[in-house]
């Protein structure tokens, strides 16, 4: 039986004019998917910024041909446009420019009446929707490069050409803390999902690792070194962890995986002269704990797909499994994430050592940064040529999403389970042994449960008057009586004798304290055990038996 065909990948450049044919050096989209007004059609929203000061909104279709349609033009930075990224409750858009402000967009929900364009503006698009600044946030001096919300969409992290870093409370609008202990440009922020740490990333060959509190403090410095790459920088006295200022690129954009276990950092150099991305692990972010090469191709940012896949498994690799690495993070689940080199992408997870898929030679320059929608089918890559490019998995293509295990809720009430329906009536058998005297205690133990109750004689002491009796998840048992106990031995030959079944506990075995010990005749060592008396035991049997013909043989 063959495998299911799945869809292939595709890759699509809208010749569009983007950003007028400058530089885009950012992208983002939003993970809400929209419809149109009938219903009928899915379609995110995307931003980019570019050279040309602007900040563009798309319409970019979930599924079919991928049409991209002009939504709004954003005009209010004096200089190009650097980042652009959706708060976590997708309501706002930050954009951060060369003029050194971080400007908070609002879309206006009720949209006015749009006149006809003129003729001086015939080149000019109209915009199908109003977006307005919100706020507009100024504390640095020079270029911001990079942005970073946090997980309550009320916090916002900057970093700039100005080597400081700036975190905003959005509560309260004059609240602000700054920081600066990057000896160079602050080329990258990452913000925790947890919303406990801020990671960044400067080109003096540091990752930076603050904690969200009152006081932004370091609680982890990114410059140590593997065992491999000690070994070489004991050979190298100028080896580090990091590229230098020599960079070509404007970005170090790292990312934290949407569960905020892993800390994928870029322009990181391996120990034999290679670009690649260090890989940190929460638990340790001082050194990393793997590092994805990429060869001569320098990576400038990496993107996390916000959704879980399961764990992959191959069939054709179980032979090799010991000449390679094993899952390179232990995790029920494993996240995809895109690696954008200057010359193409590289498709990543946090379960194998090496890349799972490769694009080259996408675009005539060099990319800068990358969006994935919300469901993982679409990643769109930013270029300096001015063009975007939309990458479309098949279903299937990526993995298999991941299935969330059901979790028991124990706030909700308990049902009570119904009782068992009452057994038939046992027929009386012409063999079955005389009735004991009501003095006496039965000669087999009596045990009852809430799959079947006996029933019951009118002398038996465990059933007063005579009536059956129903006790679900409830274990009721009476000693053995040394008269009765060897009634069997004194029976007549070809008289049956009875045996009740015998039964091992979990309970019996904490408890033996509770437990009447029987000797090899049937006979209990102990006859005043306090399993003469009703006994309630939840979830457990505790019964006794007496061998098949008593202790006479």
């Amino acid at each position: 039986m063959h495998a299911p065909k799945l869809a292939a990948m595709r890759l699509i450049t809208p010749e569009i004019s983007w950003h007028e044919t400058t530089p885009i050096y950012s992208c983002d989209i939003q993970q809400t998917l929209n419809t149109d007004s009938n219903g009928a059609n899915g379609w995110y929203r995307l931003a980019t910024g570019g050279r040309d000061n602007r900040v563009q909104l798309w319409k970019l279709p979930a599924a079919g041909d991928a049409v991209v349609e002009f939504l709004s033009s954003l005009r209010r930075h004096e200089k190009p446009v650097n980042v652009v990224r959706f708060s976590p409750d997708q309501r706002l858009l930050a954009s951060g420019s060369d003029d050194a402000t971080v400007l908070l967009w609002a879309r206006q929900e009720v949209q006015p009446e749009l006149p006809a364009p003129s003729a001086a503006d015939e080149d000019d698009l109209v915009c199908k929707e109003t977006w307005t600044v919100w706020r507009a946030l100024r504390a640095h001096l020079e270029d911001v490069y990079d942005l970073g919300w946090m997980p309550d969409s009320m916090g916002l992290v900057s970093g700039s050409v100005d080597r400081s870093i700036v975190r905003w409370n959005l509560a309260k609008e004059q609240q602000r803390t700054i920081v600066r202990e990057h000896a160079h440009f602050v080329q990258g922020i990452a913000c925790d999902p947890l919303g406990r740490l801020v990671a960044t990333q400067s080109s003096d060959r540091t990752v930076r690792v603050y904690g969200c509190s009152a006081r932004a403090v370091v609680i982890a410095k990114c410059v140590r070194n593997t065992e491999q790459q000690q070994q070489q920088q004991q050979q190298s006295n100028n080896y580090r962890l990091f590229a230098d200022d020599s960079w070509k690129s404007f970005f170090r954009r790292l990312s934290f995986s949407p569960d905020g276990k892993v800390l994928a950092a870029p322009a990181g150099l391996h120990w034999n002269d290679n670009y690649c991305v260090h890989l940190f692990g929460r638990a340790k972010l001082d050194k990393p704990f793997a590092s994805l090469v990429t060869g001569q191709s320098a990576p400038v940012a990496v993107r996390f797909c916000q959704r879980r896949f399961a764990l992959a498994y191959h069939p054709q690799l179980e032979l090799g499994r010991r000449r390679i690495q094993q899952d390179l993070v232990k995790l029920p689940y494993r996240w995809v994430f895109a690696v954008v080199l200057e010359s193409g992408v590289l498709l990543c997870d946090t379960q194998h050592p090496f890349p799972i898929g490769a694009l080259r030679n996408l675009h005539y320059q060099a990319l800068n940064d990358a969006a994935w929608s919300a469901d993982g089918s679409q990643l769109v890559l930013a270029s300096t040529d001015g063009y975007c490019s939309i990458v479309r998995f098949g279903e299937g293509e990526l993995g298999q999403p991941f299935a969330e295990p059901e979790k028991e809720n124990l706030d909700a009430p308990q049902t009570p389970l119904a009782p068992p329906p009452p057994p038939p009536p046992t027929p009386q058998s012409s063999t079955k042994p005389p009735q004991a005297p009501p003095a006496t205690p039965p000669a087999a133990a009596v045990a009852a449960s809430s799959a079947a109750a006996p029933a019951a004689s009118p002398g038996d002491p465990l059933t007063p008057r005579g009536q059956k009796r129903r006790v679900p998840f409830v274990t009721l048992a009476t000693s053995l009586d040394a008269a009765s106990a060897g009634a069997g031995a004194n029976s007549a030959p070809g008289t049956p004798t009875t045996a009740a079944p015998m039964t091992t506990s979990v309970a019996a075995a904490a408890a033996p304290s509770t437990v009447a010990s029987t000797s090899a005749a049937g006979t209990p060592d102990n006859v005043d055990s306090p399993l003469r008396k009703k006994r309630r035991v939840s979830f457990f049997t505790i019964s006794s038996c007496v061998g098949n013909g008593g202790g006479g043989g």
